[in-house]
């Protein structure tokens, strides 16, 4: 990757992108200046500060659609029961959530063909849009389209965020900054249930949106004026550092390529997320969806590698076997961590029925350790220029966490287990610093971005994946248990069908059903467990197969190094 001389810095006005494109203007090829596009000077000491000035205006959007995907998990009950379509409510984060997994890999692709800038005021702009929506809506139709708008933008804003900054600084610091994004998530997650349910409380639920159109113009305005105010740096003051924009015609874009993918994405997801929630896993409409799922894929690849100029997903690196071990182990780090995170509540809920409030503090210290785990992962990685190594530890210890879990040793309802739910957030902070720095190592910088947004594709699919899979294998195994234990009968149906309804309803029964009822469902939750276990085995060996990363990792040098 080529450094950029002082002398080679360009004149920075309004009108030019932010990376020089060394051509002679408009008859320069295209696929020309998407090939220059890979040396992006990112090392260069001048480009690293260029991120303290725009990183604060992309943190601020972090936390506004962190705050907003918290209020809205929060309260998307009470949302629907306002708006009298409680049976419904599912629809308000089913649509949202396939929409930000849908749409996010186009960000990646189109960044580089209109360039960084255009791209996430774009997200920023739509995610406005969406949030104005939500703060008028008085259908829940209505409010369910308008999610589909909101998760369009943020999904670009979260995407985007890490692109940037990868473009900015070098890739042995690129951990440390996605840890300060970490740590603004987290402080919205944890101030958006609360602060907005009090909002909320105080006026309407409506209002915490209209607020939020309010942050998000803010933040949109304080992100145009950041980059104009790199462009209007002096000459040789400051040096360039986003790749420049291609502008290709409507012809030379892969519009097919696009609409298969969000038809790839998104059916598998209203599969896995409609499975068992709002129709059985044999209705007809559910097979339909999951038969169609392998075949839109491989119609989606056969086309991405035969046709399109540019493709959206760089095909070719998804044969490249390093890459696939990371990919590997992104999907068995979310699947694992979200096997316990899903359950978790519900098995503290059940094991004290009766007893300690904990519960209620339960995820907010999983949720303080991932901050920490982050900020660990990158100082580590940034001082030593290995990740191997930190992977295997960390793998070790999130194994015998898991362990823990599923041989019951573990007891997250009691206050004096709490340190062990820090650190399962820690090793899940640790694993986000590791795992997008050991993507990056293995791929031309050019397809980056691409490869982010399949890296946060993965952690979307593994996520919800895992939530189908335990949620239906644990009331599988709930109904099988309690039928053991009670004998078939109308009775024991009752039973079952009212405890997974609400296990305030096993109050109504005697002291021994209670037990036997409770005792089941612990059992069948905590078998769940054991798919995390084997699941980080797996990680644990990918890890320990994994040749290239730490050799690339230590050709780059770390930014602050090259300053000093």
């Amino acid at each position: 990757m080529a450094n950029l001389s002082q002398g080679q810095a360009s004149d920075l006005r309004e009108s030019e992108p932010l990376l020089e494109s060394n051509g002679s203007g408009s008859s320069r090829n295209d696929d020309r200046a998407l090939e220059d596009s890979e040396d992006i000077p990112s090392k260069h000491p001048q480009i690293s500060r260029l991120a303290f000035i725009i990183a604060p205006a992309l943190l601020f959007g972090c936390f506004n659609t962190a705050f907003d995907l918290s209020f809205l998990m929060t309260n998307y009950i009470r949302i629907a029961s306002n708006l009298n379509s409680l049976k419904d409510a599912v629809w308000i984060v089913l649509t949202g959530s396939i929409s930000f997994a849908a749409f996010q890999p186009l960000y990646g692709h189109f960044s580089n063909l209109y360039g960084r800038e255009h791209a996430i005021l774009f997200a920023f702009s739509a995610y406005g849009l969406g949030v104005l929506l939500c703060g008028f809506s008085v259908r829940l139709w209505q409010l369910s389209f308008s999610r589909i708008i909101v998760n369009l933008g943020s999904s670009g804003t979260s995407l985007l965020t890490i692109v940037i900054i990868n473009d900015l600084v070098s890739l042995t610091d690129i951990a440390l900054w996605q840890s300060a994004v970490t740590c603004v998530e987290t402080v919205a997650l944890m101030a958006g249930g609360p602060l907005g349910s009090t909002i909320s409380k105080a006026l309407n639920w409506h209002w915490v949106f209209r607020f939020e159109v309010i942050s998000i113009a803010v933040a949109t305005v304080f992100l145009y004026f950041s980059f104009r105010l790199v462009r209007n740096r002096p000459n040789g003051a400051g040096a360039p550092g986003l790749p420049a924009a291609i502008h290709p015609t409507f012809s030379q874009l892969d519009v097919t390529g696009g609409i298969f993918l969000v038809a790839c994405i998104a059916v598998p997801l209203f599969a896995l997320t409609l499975g068992d929630n709002v129709m059985p896993w044999n209705h007809p409409a559910e097979i339909t969806l999951l038969v169609a799922t392998p075949l839109l894929i491989g119609a989606f690849i056969y086309f991405e590698t035969k046709f399109p100029k540019r493709p959206i997903i760089p095909v070719k690196h998804l044969k490249d076997l390093s890459v696939v071990k990371v990919l590997v182990c992104v999907f068995g780090v979310v699947f694992s961590f979200n096997a316990i995170l899903f359950n978790l509540p519900l098995y503290i809920e059940i094991r004290a029925f009766d007893g300690s409030a904990f519960h209620d503090w339960a995820l907010t210290c999983v949720y303080l350790g991932q901050p920490a785990g982050a900020v660990f992962g990158g100082w580590v990685i940034r001082k030593r220029r290995q990740v191997k190594d930190l992977m295997i530890i960390n793998a070790a210890f999130t194994e015998l966490l898991y362990i823990l879990y599923a041989t019951g040793a573990m007891k997250p309802e009691l206050v004096g287990y709490s340190p062990f739910l820090v650190a399962l957030g820690f090793c899940t902070g640790v694993w986000q610093s590791c795992l997008l720095v050991a993507l990056l190592a293995v791929i031309e910088r050019k397809y980056q971005p691409q490869m982010i947004a399949i890296y946060d594709l993965t952690l979307t699919l593994g996520g919800d994946l895992v939530i189908a899979i335990s949620s239906s294998m644990a009331r599988s195994l709930f109904k099988t248990k309690t039928r053991h234990q009670l004998g078939e009968s109308p009775d024991t149906e009752k039973i079952i069908r009212e405890a997974l309804q609400n296990l305030g309803n096993l109050r109504e029964y005697s002291l021994e059903i209670q037990e036997i009822v409770l005792k089941c469902f612990e059992s069948a939750v905590r078998s769940t467990f054991v798919l995390p276990c084997v699941m980080m085995g797996l990680v644990l060996l990918a890890v320990a197969s994994m040749e290239r990363v730490d050799s690339a990792l230590e050709s780059h040098t770390p930014t602050r190094r090259e300053d000093d």
